[in-house]
């Protein structure tokens, strides 16, 4: 597709050629004429060249983000049995993963939800009702692509402050991003943005709630509850930092239904 400054260019390259011929052929008689330099010089001089607009880009740059979206990583005691190596008395949970490692390879962010806390085997590895896991299956994690952990769910609290606290040490040990919950007031306020070449978005997580586990009042940024007006907050926070989309993990709904309840309804709606 030409774009109007080629057509005007092409238009006067007509006329140009046109011009050329006419300086060699008679119109009539078809007896040679001899183009001299001097005839050049007087044909140039004649000759007007407009100025043309510059032409504008006929492609558009586009960047291509790919993020893949696994769910909830919960586990159970079976599961921790079953990353136990008793000859090397370690855990390794990287066979858990090996038939969507290939999947997770063809994304730039791949994101999950840590529902379980990383407090540490002095607090012993515990299931329901108040997980406890091994630091590996991070590990895990971390080798089969997943990049992005958000840790706002009803188990955040499961092992307390400490271990809340104590599970963000072992994500930042593996260098995986996170968000949801937070050591300090001032790195809940800095925003999670996944960037690539230019384009960003902006990340948030919310829980529902905390399992009956109650945050003391004068740490409430230590887990993101849903709160209208704190999502508010951080949108524009994100708005303000230019991102191109903001993608919200919200951790919520009713067990064991496979219908929406009525705080996911109006939360969507709003």
């Amino acid at each position: 597709m030409f774009s109007k400054s080629t057509g005007y260019i092409m238009i006067l390259f007509t006329l140009i050629a046109i011009l050329f011929i006419s300086l060699f052929f008679k119109e009539l008689n078809g007896n040679e004429q001899v183009f001299h330099s001097e005839q050049k010089d007087q044909f140039f001089e004649e000759v007007t060249i407009p100025n043309l607009p510059e032409p504008s880009p006929d492609v558009t740059e586009f960047v291509q983000m790919r993020i893949m979206v696994v769910g909830d990583v919960l586990m159970h005691i079976p599961l921790t049995k079953a990353g136990y190596n008793r000859q090397t008395d370690q855990y390794q949970f990287e066979s858990f993963f090996q038939q969507v490692k290939p999947i997770f390879a063809k994304a730039d962010f791949v994101i999950g939800n840590l529902e379980t806390p990383l407090a540490g085997k002095e607090k012993g590895f515990s299931g329901y009702p108040r997980f406890n896991a091994p630091k590996e299956i991070a590990l895990a994690l971390k080798n089969a692509g997943v990049n992005v952990l958000t840790t706002a769910n009803n188990h955040s609290f499961d092992q307390g402050e400490q271990g809340l606290i104590k599970t963000l040490d072992h994500l930042d040990e593996y260098q995986i991003l996170h968000t949801g919950s937070f050591r300090t007031q001032s790195e809940r306020d800095i925003p999670l943005i996944l960037e690539k070449d230019g384009f960003k978005i902006g990340l948030i997580a919310y829980t529902y709630g905390l399992n009956g586990f109650i945050k003391p009042k004068d740490k409430p940024y230590l887990v993101n509850t849903l709160d209208l007006e704190a999502v508010a907050s951080d949108v524009k926070r994100l708005k303000e930092n230019h991102v191109d989309y903001i993608l919200a993990m919200i951790h919520y709904g009713t067990e064991y239904q496979r219908v929406p309840n009525d705080l996911q309804k109006n939360g969507q709606k709003t």
